[in-house]
């Protein structure tokens, strides 16, 4: 980029700032509409984690009132080995719902992570556009440039003599 003639060095480092201000803002634009995209994503997938965790949560919650009224009837009431085997399957029952709940925590806090990451990555890419359209890191360089006889316009010639 090239100041016009007669231009003042501080207008001209103005003027290439706001032109690198314009470049920077649609470049982190540009970001933004891209990472939105993936947040969005991340977002769903994280609604998606919350409620398999609720259900998991709810089904463990009924595995364990039946397992407890297996137990207590296989106890109190006439006991059979049929009833102690069921209070037993609804035992492991409860375990391999606790199971479920740690691998939807899991995958919850996957999730969760995978957006902090997304953050901390788009806000290191916004900070690399920072510094790449910083006027600091722009050389600004001042020459002359010599006059060609075929640049010189003659515009006005005038002849005066006196009497």
């Amino acid at each position: 980029m090239e100041s016009k003639i007669g231009e003042s060095r501080s207008d001209f480092i103005v003027k290439l700032q706001d032109i690198l201000q314009e470049k920077k803002e649609k470049e982190i634009e540009k970001l933004q509409v891209r990472y939105d995209a993936k947040e969005k994503m991340l977002q769903a997938r994280l609604a998606r984690a919350k409620e398999r965790i609720d259900k998991e949560a709810s089904d463990s919650t009924g595995s364990m009132i039946e397992t407890g009224i297996a137990v207590l009837g296989a106890l109190f009431g006439r006991t059979s080995p049929a009833k102690i085997g069921r209070a037993v399957s609804k035992g492991s029952k409860i375990l391999k719902e606790r199971g479920d709940m740690s691998r939807a925590e899991a995958r919850m806090a996957a999730v969760q992570e995978d957006i902090e990451a997304l953050e901390y990555d788009l806000e290191d890419k916004i900070d690399a556009l920072n510094e790449k359209f910083d006027i600091e890191h722009c050389e600004i360089e001042t020459f002359k440039v010599k006059p060609r006889k075929t640049d010189i316009d003659v515009e006005i010639c005038a002849i005066v003599w006196r009497v």
